[in-house]
C-alpha cells in the first residue's frame, strides 16, 4: 500500500500498489477456483475440518493450515520484492514434497495404500 495525499478533512487515504493488486487478484482467483468446484467454504478438506471433525480434534490441523497459507502468501510477496531463482526452486521442491505426502495420506485413508 502507498499513502495518498491527505484530503482536507485530515483523513489518511491509501492505495494498493501494483504488487498488492496482483496478490489480491491471485487470491480472488483461488477463491473462484474453489467456488467453481462447488465448494462454498474452500476446498473439501477445509469443509471436513469445519463440519465433520470435532473442533477439539481439528484445531491443530486448522492452525497448521493457517500457518501454511500465511507462509505461502508472505513468501509470494517477499519473492516479488527480492526474486531469487534459487528460492523459487526451493519453494517448488518443498511444495511438491508436501503435496506428495498429503496425497499419500489420502491414498492411505481411502485404503489404496497399506502401511
Amino acid at each position: 500500500m502507498k499513502e495518498l495525499p491527505t484530503d482536507t478533512s485530515g483523513m489518511k487515504r491509501y492505495e494498493l500498489t501494483d504488487s498488492g493488486r496482483k496478490l489480491l487478484e491471485e487470491q480472488r482467483q483461488i477463491r473462484m477456483d474453489f467456488k467453481e468446484e462447488g465448494s462454498f467454504l474452500g476446498p473439501p478438506f477445509l469443509g471436513a475440518l469445519l463440519f465433520r471433525i470435532p473442533p477439539e480434534k481439528s484445531l491443530r490441523v486448522r492452525e497448521s493450515i493457517r500457518r501454511l497459507m500465511k507462509a505461502f502468501f508472505t513468501l509470494g510477496i517477499d519473492l516479488e520484492q527480492r526474486f531469487s531463482e534459487e528460492t523459487v526452486e526451493e519453494a517448488s521442491k518443498i511444495l511438491n514434497e508436501t503435496a506428495e505426502k498429503l496425497e499419500q495420506l489420502d491414498r492411505k485413508l481411502r485404503g489404496e495404500e497399506h502401511e
